[in-house]
């Protein structure tokens, strides 16, 4: 199974010989299921030799051969395309795929489509404080038991987001600090009993403030503990 574009050049042959010479060359590595949902997925969109299908999708005319030769390397991996059950062999290889919704979690009718009530936890990591904060206490009222995990700037927004019913929220920033001061200290040949104490202590102090700042009754978790920790 070969494609052409419309000047008549073999995708394949034309793809191989550049993954050979030019020196740029990347690896991608994907889910063998993965691979063949998006094998039939090309193969059927860039079925026509102009990509009818996909021209309202296209914004330059250098996109379609890059989906052709992205069939191609597809192809010359996956046997799949080539068995007599092929049609069964994607149907079962969509089924093994995960749902996944586009949207602004910001308009409550996409919060709704989640299914929230079903599920296990509710990780937060949007780069958006207020929002996280406003999401947080939203999705609180709606499944109190639900376990809330908050990707948070600083202690500050940490304390907010325990404020607004956060199960634990993660300070990036001191909690990214804290990691690489230890990394140092080892590095340079201190021994790791005393840094990992020190760190460890750090760490307390933060969860006091973020204690007090929430006017919170226990102590929040800024991580879970390492095996090496313990």
């Amino acid at each position: 199974m070969r494609y052409k574009n419309p000047a008549g050049c073999d995708v394949q042959a034309a793809a191989q010989e550049t993954a050979v010479t030019d020196s740029d060359e990347i690896a991608v590595t994907l889910d063998r299921s993965v691979a063949l949902v998006l094998f039939d997925f090309l193969a059927r969109a860039t079925d026509e030799e102009e990509g009818e299908f996909l021209a309202d999708a296209l914004l330059h005319k250098a996109e379609l051969p890059a989906l052709w030769a992205t069939l191609a390397a597809l192809e010359s991996v996956l046997p799949e395309p080539f068995a007599p059950n092929y049609g069964a062999l994607v149907k079962a290889a969509r089924a093994e795929g995960y749902p996944v919704i586009f949207g602004d979690v910001a308009r409550s009718e996409l919060v709704d489509k989640l299914g929230l009530g079903r599920a296990a936890a509710l990780i937060l990591t949007m780069d958006d404080p207020v929002l996280s904060v406003q999401l947080t206490r939203r999705v609180r009222a709606w499944v109190p038991n639900l376990t809330i995990v908050a990707r948070a700037r600083d202690t500050a927004h940490a304390a907010e987001l325990y404020r607004a019913g956060a199960t634990d929220a993660v300070p990036e920033t001191l909690e990214s600090s804290l990691q690489l001061s230890e990394a140092v200290l080892v590095d340079l040949g201190v021994a790791v009993g005393p840094v990992i104490a020190s760190i460890h202590e750090k760490r307390d102090e933060l969860r006091k403030e973020i204690k007090g700042a929430a006017d919170m009754e226990r102590l929040p978790r800024l991580r879970r503990a390492r095996k090496a920790d313990l």
